[in-house]
C-alpha cells in the first residue's frame, strides 16, 4: 500500500493529528537478518489517544524528501523563506552503528518538535500522520518491542518510498537538500525508482 492509497483509505476515519511525538529512546532491531537502529517515540493524538512507534533514519530520510517536494514553497524553493526544518545528512559510507544513532538523537528530536509546530497544512497533513500513525511491526507498547522485522512487514502499511541515490560521485555526507536542489547526477524521479531496488539504512 503506498502513501496515496493509505490517505485514501482513511478519508473516512475522523480528523485525527498529533500533538506531540517525544523521542523517548533508541532501540537496535533486525530487518531481514540486518542489525539497525530506531528511535522510539511517544506519540500524543487530539483524540487524546497515544501510541508508541519506532523509526529509523531511513524513514525520516523518506519523509524530509516527500515534504521537500511536495511543499516546495515552504521549502524556501521558490524565493520564500523556508519554514521545513533541517534533517541530519545522511552519511553514505558510514555504517549504521549505535554511536551514529546517539549522535542523530538531539537532532531527529529537533527535528520532530519543529516539524509539529508547522502550519497546519504541514504538520497535521497526510505526510506527517501517515508517518506517525501505528503499523504493523510498531511496539505494542515500551516493553514489548519485536525483536525481527522484514522490509514487507515494516513497511506495507507506511511509506514506501526509498531515497537511496545509486551514483558514482557523491559526497560523503550527503543531505535531503542536496538531492533536491539537483547537486548530485540522479533526477529525483529516477533515484526514487533506484531506490526502492535497494532500501537500507544509514
Amino acid at each position: 500500500m503506498d502513501l496515496k492509497d493509505l490517505v485514501e483509505s482513511t478519508e473516512d476515519v475522523p480528523f485525527v493529528y498529533v500533538l506531540s511525538a517525544d523521542l523517548v529512546m533508541l532501540r537496535e532491531r533486525t530487518r531481514d537478518k540486518k542489525k539497525q537502529y530506531a528511535f522510539v517515540f511517544k506519540v500524543e493524538w487530539s483524540d487524546s489517544s497515544s501510541t508508541v512507534v519506532w523509526r529509523s533514519y531511513s524513514e525520516f530520510f523518506e519523509l524530509q524528501c516527500l515534504l521537500l517536494n511536495s511543499f516546495p514553497v515552504e521549502a524556501g524553493n521558490k524565493n520564500k523563506a523556508r519554514i521545513i526544518p533541517h534533517l541530519p545528512g545522511r552519511e553514505i559510507f558510514k555504517k549504521s552503528d549505535i554511536q551514529l544513532a546517539e549522535k542523530r538523537k538531539p537532532r531527529i528530536s529537533q527535528y520532530v518538535k519543529e516539524l509539529l509546530l508547522l502550519p497546519a497544512h504541514i504538520s497535521q497533513g497526510s505526510l506527517v500522520v501517515s508517518f506517525f500513525n501505528k503499523r504493523r511491526g510498531d511496539p505494542e507498547s515500551f516493553n514489548q518491542f519485536p525483536s525481527h522485522l522484514n522490509s514487507k512487514l515494516e513497511f506495507d502499511q507506511g511509506l514506501q518510498m526509498d531515497t537511496n541515490r545509486v551514483t558514482n560521485n557523491v559526497d560523503e555526507y550527503l543531505t535531503v537538500d542536496n538531492i533536491l536542489n539537483g547537486q548530485i547526477n540522479v533526477s529525483f524521479d529516477k533515484s526514487l525508482s533506484l531506490g526502492r531496488q535497494s532500501l537500507s539504512d544509514r
